[in-house]
C-alpha cells in the first residue's frame, strides 16, 4: 500500500527504532508490539513535541518583529490541551498578552483552509490587524496495530508536519480572493476521526475519490466562480493519497 500511495517521503516525530520489526517500534520505546500506548501518553508526546515543530514553521516566515502580531489562529486535530498549543506559541515567540487566540481543532484536513479564512475575516474587518496562522499534526503519533485495510490506508498516506503564514491586508504577497466550502452529500462516514482509548482512530475509505470526482464535477462552476480550467495557471491539490490527486485531475 505504501508503494502504491505514490509519496516518496512522509515524516515523523517518532524515531523510528533501529530494528524496527523487532519488539520495540520506536526508539523512545513508547510503541511496543502489543502494548501500544493510550491516549494519555499520546497526548503527552504531542505537548512535548508539537511547539518546536510549529516554531520551526514559523521561523520560516523570517518575520521582522513577532511583537507586531495582533492574532494567532492554530489548527490541529491530531492533539489537544488547555492551556494548549496556542498559548505555547504565544509564549515561545514573545508575543504580547493581548494577542487574539483562535484555536481550530478537530478539523482535520481541511482545517488550514478554515484558518486562512478566519485570517481574512480578521483583517478585513481590522486593516491593521497582523494574523498569524500555524498548522500542526502530529498524524503519526496515532500509529495502531490493526489488518483493518482502511485505516492501514491512513497509515500510509499522512506523517507530521507544519506550516505557517502571515496574513494581512497589505497589498504584497499571495492575494486570498475568496473560500468555497461544499459537504459531498450523504457521505460523512466515509472520513472518519475520532478519540479512542488507544489514540484518535482515523477511518478513510475507499470510495472517497469518486466522491471527490463526482463532487468537483457537479458542482465545478461553484468552486471555480464560474471560470474556466484554462484560467488558473497553479493548482494546489490536496494529496489525499494518489486517486484523489488524479480523480480530481479527471475534472
Amino acid at each position: 500500500m505504501s508503494e502504491k500511495s505514490g509519496i516518496e517521503r512522509r515524516h515523523s516525530c517518532i524515531e523510528t527504532a533501529k530494528d524496527a520489526a523487532g519488539p520495540v517500534v520506536d526508539r523512545a520505546g513508547m510503541f511496543r508490539r502489543g502494548a501500544f500506548p493510550g491516549t494519555g501518553e499520546r497526548m503527552d508526546f504531542f505537548e512535548t513535541h508539537a511547539t518546536d515543530l510549529a516554531m520551526r514553521a514559523i521561523e520560516g516566515l523570517e518575520l521582522d518583529d513577532p511583537r507586531e502580531i495582533t492574532h494567532l489562529v492554530v489548527a490541529s486535530c491530531t492533539g489537544m490541551s488547555a492551556p494548549g498549543l496556542d498559548l505555547q506559541i504565544l509564549r515561545r515567540l514573545g508575543l504580547d498578552n493581548s494577542v487574539e487566540r483562535t484555536l481550530i481543532g478537530f478539523m482535520g484536513c481541511y482545517a488550514a483552509i478554515s484558518a486562512l479564512k478566519t485570517a481574512r475575516h480578521i483583517v478585513r474587518s481590522e486593516p491593521d490587524a497582523k494574523v498569524l496562522v500555524v498548522n500542526c499534526e502530529l498524524c503519526t503519533l496515532h500509529l495502531k496495530e490493526t489488518t483493518d485495510l482502511e485505516r492501514l490506508l491512513t497509515f500510509s498516506i499522512w506523517g507530521d508536519g507544519a506550516s505557517a503564514a502571515l496574513v494581512t491586508s497589505e497589498p504584497t504577497g499571495i492575494r486570498l480572493d475568496g473560500f468555497k466550502a461544499l459537504l459531498a452529500g450523504d457521505a460523512d462516514e466515509l472520513m472518519t476521526w475520532n478519540v479512542r482509548d488507544d489514540g484518535f482512530d482515523m477511518v478513510l475509505s475507499g470510495q472517497v475519490p469518486a466522491t471527490i470526482q463526482s463532487v468537483l464535477g457537479a458542482y465545478r462552476g461553484d468552486i471555480l466562480g464560474n471560470r474556466a480550467v484554462e484560467e488558473i495557471d497553479l493548482w494546489a491539490v490536496h494529496p489525499g493519497g494518489a486517486p484523489c490527486s488524479m480523480r480530481s485531475r479527471r475534472r
